[in-house]
């Protein structure tokens, strides 16, 4: 039931009559008690008016309050804050879901992922300025002791490095009498096994011509897949019939492996190889 009042209230702070209506984060807006079809809040946090009505689609993030359409001259295009904006609950309330095409956003802690910079374009965030730095790839097996392989992820490039620092940055694959060998196919030595290469990483497919240190013939093939044929890396022997020797080989030249990841992959959620 409504009460009528016959004058005006008057404030004597700088607070709202309703505290509904002045919250400071967008989770205080969400637990909101009771809100009505058609009210107006503001949130500090995110320096935006939102407004609420029971037929909204419920957002993650707002619940079913949303953002109200904004004048174009002052609406922000560049948006700061923590984590990343395809995981709005990593960002503290600065992204809503309700941002236009364009918008940008500066990650102050990359996500941990160095992911640093992203734009929003066909109602998709990209990373448009990111580097995960050098990733040890602690999954690779049937390499030779010291080789080591790495993975780094700038921007919509992959690098792939293998070799062993103690060895003049030469590399090694087991052969089918070494200890610890692995194999699925007799002229192939699986470096990462199927459904190994994790979501980030993954191309459309890649391949690297391994030379012998000592007079540079080419002695197999690094190949690394993608989505349409299960995601994994192997060495491949060169010449029909040709089969894995049983000692495996340590003196071959990696050269920097480099592609582009399939448009379907978002950036790494985290580093772990």
């Amino acid at each position: 039931m409504s009460i009528a009042v016959t004058d005006s209230f008057e404030r004597t702070k700088d607070r709202p009559l309703d505290s509904s209506i002045l919250v400071q984060t967008v989770s205080d807006l969400k637990s909101a008690k009771k809100p009505y079809n058609g009210q107006i809040a503001w949130v500090e946090s995110t320096k935006k008016h939102y407004f609420y009505h029971s037929s909204h689609p419920v957002n993650p993030v707002t619940g079913k309050w949303k953002v109200l359409i904004e004048d174009a001259s002052t609406t922000p295009t560049e948006i700061t804050g923590p984590g990343r904006p395809d995981q709005p609950n990593t960002t503290s309330g600065k992204i809503t879901g309700s941002e236009a095409n364009g918008t940008r956003y500066v990650s102050t802690d990359g996500a941990n992922v160095g992911a640093w910079v992203w734009l929003k374009t066909g109602n998709k965030w990209r990373v448009v300025t990111g580097d995960t730095g050098w990733v040890t790839v602690s999954r690779a097996i049937n390499l030779l002791p010291g080789s080591v392989m790495k993975m780094r992820r700038l921007n919509d490039n992959v690098l792939v490095s293998i070799g062993n620092p103690s060895n003049w940055g030469l590399m090694g694959y087991k052969g089918k009498k070494t200890s610890g060998f692995s194999y699925r196919k007799t002229n192939t030595v699986d470096i990462i096994r199927p459904n190994g290469i994790p979501d980030g990483w993954v191309g459309t497919g890649a391949t690297l011509p391994l030379y012998e240190d000592n007079g540079w013939a080419v002695n197999a093939i690094f190949y690394i897949t993608g989505h349409s044929d299960a995601r994994y890396a192997d060495i491949r022997m060169i010449g029909k019939g040709t089969t894995v020797p049983d000692n495996g080989v340590d003196n071959l030249r990696f050269s920097q492996l480099s592609y582009v990841v399939d448009d379907r992959e978002p950036w790494p959620y985290n580093l772990s190889l």
